[in-house]
């Protein structure tokens, strides 16, 4: 039977190294005596850069795949760009590191990957326009396949033309009042502002 992941996490520290922790290998489905374990190791040295907001998918033969931005900063460093690295079903070693956005001149961040139905493999990710988080312009990439030895082979590079409406708000406000009714007062703190971790108020710029 083939052995699949049975958890996955990813951590990424800034300004070091992308270590990948979580890895637990055992039967599809997990069996009562499955015995998972947790490995923590690094995806490439440790390093001056900052390294940060990553995304991690399990491909169907059983790579894992995972993207991070990397640059001098965040949004208000020109030089960030979203790379990606591949560890191959049954190696121990992940492939160097691979570009895997990149718009010059401007802070490519906070990517997240997807697999679809039908086995494509997407990439979203905001470019920011003006060094500020609301002048983000979302893109996608899209490949037929997530599967390969290295990065993705893209076959799509779009801006994602999104135009909210009522609906939009209507449907925003009410997820975020569930969210609110249900979530721990750490976490609404920290979603409103309020947590010590910012002070009185959280910063907006």
């Amino acid at each position: 039977m083939k052995k699949r992941w049975s958890a996955l996490t990813l951590a990424v520290w800034a300004p070091a190294a992308v270590v990948a922790v979580g890895l637990g290998e055992a039967k599809q489905p997990i069996e009562g005596d499955a015995a998972p374990f947790l490995r923590s190791e690094l995806i490439f040295p440790v390093e001056h850069w900052h390294n940060h907001a990553s995304s991690i998918v399990e491909t169907p033969r059983g790579d894992l795949l995972v993207c991070w931005f990397h640059g001098s900063g965040e949004r208000t460093a020109d030089d960030v760009v979203i790379q990606g690295a591949r560890l191959q079903q049954g190696r121990r070693q992940w492939t160097e590191r691979f570009l895997m956005a990149d718009t010059p001149g401007y802070p490519d961040t906070n990517a997240t990957m997807l697999i679809d139905p039908q086995q494509r493999l997407w990439l979203f990710w905001p470019t920011i326009l003006a060094n500020r988080w609301e002048s983000a312009l979302m893109k996608y990439k899209r490949a037929p396949t997530a599967e390969g030895d290295g990065r993705p082979a893209w076959d799509t590079s779009e801006v994602l033309h999104v135009t909210p409406g009522d609906r939009f708000e209507s449907v925003t406000d009410r997820v975020t009042d569930e969210w609110r009714a249900t979530a721990s007062p750490g976490a609404r703190a920290y979603a409103e502002g309020t947590s010590p971790r910012f002070g009185r108020t959280r910063p907006t710029s």
